[in-house]
Parts: structure tokens; C-alpha cells; sequence
């Protein structure tokens, strides 16, 4: 399988570290506060120890790498790939996960087919990578309106209706998470002036914003500042880490309920 880059080696990081903010006061969620999910990798927690302007050189430097060819190509999955932020998130089962507090949200996917790379990914083989993968995998087919990332609903219903079946239920496959207590969430339209603002004050770090594809702006912009999370507002979730979700090891095709 050929690739289109390869990770790169940023060197060292910034140290004194800062506490993420606290998620926005308007977006309507929960966290769990049960159970204590997994810690964030040394990798995540140096970059948030980074000031703005090191944030800025650490983020120019990853999105300038590419990526493999069996992943979208744009520059918040540039980033991800090549820094190694690439968190997993805790699986339980889902008798457990149903004990847990925490919005609780759902993703559905579909078998699909890269013609480009000549690469084919099964519903339940894109659930397992999700889950599971050494690699976020940024969604590529679900738009990108609120930003890149990996989109969930906050209903069933709402996510299965990007179940494409064609009649064909098993060419879907529904995930079905809570947001965990290391979720920090940011409204959609607070990330999105905050990308603004920066880009127009001059900074390095607007600049290097400025320079990733529109789409991918305020998914980066979201992390720089502490955010894993961004809530659209309209009933959709938009998960930038792993590390933010605690998924059910149950995986079911569209149909079959919860």
C-alpha cells in the first residue's frame, strides 16, 4: 500500500504546562464523572504545554507532511498523522457504558471504496479502526461543516439516518459512545469567531491557521486552545481525540436498535 508521506520528527517540545479551559458555558453536554478514563498521551499533554507561538511552529511543521493514501488528505488529518495525536478511546462493554453518565452519542458508517487508492474498507472494519486504530481516521464522507474530525450524533435515530443500506443492513455499522470525563467541548460558532479573531490579530498562530484548508481551521484552532470536542449546536458532535469518548465494544447494523 503506498503512502503519500510519512510521520515526522518535530524535535522538542515546550515545557511549562497550563491547565485546558473548561468546557463552553452554552454547549448543553455532560461528562462522565464516574469512571476515570484513560490519560492523554505525554505527546498531547507537551502540546498543550506549548505556548501559542511554539503551538503554531509544531502545527506548520505537521500539516506540511502528508499522509497515507488509505486517509482524506487536508490539513487537520496532516496534523493528527504526523504529530502522533492520535489518542485512542476506552472500550467497554455495553452493559457498562450504559451505567456510565455523559452525552451519549452514536456514529454510523458505511462500507466504502477508495478508487483513488484502490483500497476497500468494510462497515465493521471502520467501526474496529475507530475503536481500535493506531490512526484517527478523519471523516471523509460525513462533511465537514463543523470542522474535521470524526462526526457523531447526540441520537440514534439522527445517526442511522447516514446509514446508505440499499437495502443491504449489513453494509452499515452503528458505534455508540458517552462523552468520558476527559471531554473538553467547545461550541461550534465560539471555535469558529475564535479562528477569526486570530487569523485577524496577526498572530503566529493565525498565520499558520490561515494557512490549513478552511475546513480543518477551526479543528485546529479548537485543539490549540485545550478543546477535544466541538458541539454544533444542531445536534451533532464533532470528536477531534479519541480520548474524549468512551465507546460500547458492541458494534450493530443499522436496525437493530439499542
Amino acid at each position: 500500500m503506498g503512502g503519500r508521506g510519512a510521520r515526522s520528527s518535530i524535535g522538542t517540545m515546550a515545557s511549562g504546562a497550563t491547565l485546558p479551559p473548561q468546557a463552553n458555558s452554552n454547549t448543553q453536554v455532560q461528562v462522565d464523572d464516574t469512571q476515570v478514563a484513560s490519560a492523554f498521551s505525554a505527546t498531547y499533554d507537551a502540546f498543550m504545554a506549548m505556548s501559542d507561538d511554539d503551538k503554531a511552529d509544531f502545527i506548520s511543521a505537521n500539516i506540511k507532511g502528508g499522509v497515507p493514501d488509505h486517509l482524506s488528505d487536508s490539513s487537520f488529518q496532516r496534523f493528527l498523522y504526523n504529530s502522533g495525536l492520535n489518542e485512542k478511546p476506552d472500550v467497554v462493554s455495553d452493559a457498562t457504558l450504559y451505567t456510565m453518565t455523559g452525552t451519549e452519542i452514536f456514529r454510523t458508517v458505511n462500507n466504502v471504496y477508495n478508487s483513488k487508492a484502490d483500497i476497500s474498507y468494510t462497515a465493521s472494519q471502520i467501526a474496529k479502526q475507530v475503536m481500535a486504530g493506531r490512526d484517527t481516521r478523519v471523516s471523509d464522507d460525513g462533511g465537514s461543516v463543523y470542522g474535521r474530525g470524526i462526526y457523531f450524533a447526540d441520537g440514534y435515530s439522527s445517526s442511522a439516518s447516514y446509514g446508505n443500506t440499499r437495502g443491504d443492513l449489513k453494509k452499515t455499522a452503528v458505534m455508540r459512545a458517552k462523552l468520558n470525563n476527559n471531554a473538553k467541548v467547545i461550541n461550534y460558532y465560539t471555535a469558529s469567531q475564535g479562528v477569526s479573531n486570530e487569523i485577524a490579530s496577526g498572530s503566529k498562530l493565525g498565520k499558520t491557521l490561515k494557512r490549513c484548508d478552511s475546513d480543518s481551521r477551526v479543528s485546529i484552532y479548537a485543539m490549540s486552545k485545550g478543546y477535544n470536542v466541538i458541539a454544533s449546536g444542531h445536534g451533532y458532535m464533532n470528536v477531534l481525540n479519541r480520548n474524549a469518548i468512551t465507546m460500547s465494544s458492541d458494534v450493530k447494523p443499522k436496525g437493530s436498535g439499542w
